[in-house]
């Protein structure tokens, strides 16, 4: 049964990869399954939610499922918000959830707490990440090496695939894979932390791989920098567990470099470029314009109204804004207040999940890579979009993970991912 799960587990990534995008996808195939419309992956995340629970109610498996109040309350409020959305919008629930189906994604959060419990699907599922995530780094920087010497093309330069060729003042930005290899990279620095010599040149190797295509092809702001704070800080616990004197080496040298070069860096990210500005300035106008559709419902927000009737209502006058680009804002002025509770529970677990680590270094460790990951991601990245909202029940299962490990008997070379 579990080799079957490795299939759709497999299947799910290769999925959210938009198949290296190098598989052309047609029309019907991405309405389905497109980088922003994700009904297939809706569809199995909930038979999923329904396997895991016959499977551990057959088996007895015993299973402590940490931010299960958390997923049920998303859920809950979501489908209240859903129904309330076709009311005050005079609209039909089925155009509602429409909109708002993604959210049912985060119930595959059960099956893989159950099967993060198998120690080898640990490692399994972190080998996977690492591998696809520097393979399709690979593919991209080939396919730009070659747009620049030549006319060759063989990637899907499309709505379906990579989306259409961005010439900027900077270089050619390919930026819709970042979410999926930001999050690879953050596994290959838990590889990183957990491995042993012998693995360490192939990990690096991928970390060098990804890192090129972030900062020198994505060219996303955020991610760069999620990316350099995770690897600074695999580098300061890795050595921590070995020599103090090192780590602090490794901090100072830090706070040189950032203080030498960090402002100059900052000021070229945020306002360098025109292109950039621009981005800025757009997200500036939007957070002005969903501030008085945050609270305008009682204890929702602006809901779920279609584009089909409330098109400009959604992106503003002139169809510029988008509530993906605000990070948590966005997500707040859909949901309110209830938002604000369902932000504040999930900040409330994640604390108490490393409060449960305490007197285990390395788990501690572990933990506080996916928090540093989550919270950075949190301005525009956030992880209840729908294009990255697969990754928040996957990284909440590994935590719950950690856990299980710090607060149980089993040898970590067990769990070594």
């Amino acid at each position: 049964m579990l080799y079957i799960i490795d299939c759709i587990v497999a299947f799910i990534i290769f999925m959210d990869t938009n198949f290296l995008s190098v598989i052309p996808v047609g029309d019907f195939a991405y309405s389905v399954m497109g980088y922003k419309n994700k009904v297939l992956l809706t569809i199995i995340c909930v038979l999923m939610f329904v396997f895991s629970l016959l499977y551990r109610s057959y088996y007895r498996k015993k299973i402590t499922y940490n931010f299960s109040g958390f997923i049920l309350l998303l859920v809950g409020i979501t489908i209240v918000l859903t129904i309330y959305s076709a009311e005050i919008y005079d609209q039909s629930i089925t155009a509602g959830f429409k909109m708002s189906y993604y959210f049912m994604i985060p119930l595959i959060y059960y099956l893989f707490t159950l099967y993060f419990s198998t120690p080898n699907r640990v490692k399994y599922f972190t080998n996977l990440m690492v591998f696809m995530g520097t393979i399709y780094s690979g593919i991209i920087i080939l396919q730009v090496l070659l747009l620049k010497v030549s006319s060759i093309i063989f990637l899907n330069f499309n709505e379906q695939g990579l989306g259409l060729l961005e010439y900027r003042s900077y270089g050619i930005r390919l930026s819709k894979p970042a979410d999926f290899i930001t999050l690879s990279f953050l596994f290959t620095c838990l590889a990183i932390y957990s491995s042993s010599r012998k693995k360490n040149v192939l990990l690096y190797s991928a970390v060098f791989i990804q890192f090129i295509y972030i900062s020198l092809v994505s060219m996303t702001r955020l991610s760069m920098i999620i990316c350099v704070a995770l690897f600074v800080l695999t580098m300061i616990f890795k050595t921590d567990l070995k020599s103090k004197i090192k780590s602090r080496v490794y901090v100072l040298l830090l706070l040189l470099i950032a203080g030498l070069f960090g402002g100059e860096i900052i000021n070229n990210l945020l306002y360098g470029q025109q292109d950039r500005m621009n981005s800025a300035l757009i997200r500036t106008d939007a957070i002005q314009y969903f501030r008085n559709q945050m609270f305008s419902h009682g204890v929702f927000g602006r809901g779920f109204p279609t584009d089909a009737k409330y098109y400009f209502f959604n992106h503003g006058p002139e169809g510029r804004f988008f509530t993906t680009d605000l990070g948590v804002y966005g997500f707040i002025t859909i949901y309110g207040v209830a938002g604000i509770i369902i932000v504040m529970l999930l900040l409330y677990k994640l604390v108490q999940a490393y409060l449960r680590t305490r007197g285990d270094r390395y788990n501690r460790g572990m933990i506080t890579l996916v928090l540093v990951y989550l919270l950075l991601s949190a301005p525009t990245l956030f992880l209840f979009d729908a294009q990255r909202i697969l990754y928040l029940p996957i990284l909440l299962s590994l935590i719950d993970m950690f856990i299980l490990k710090a607060n149980s008997s089993i040898e970590l070379d067990k769990y070594s991912l």
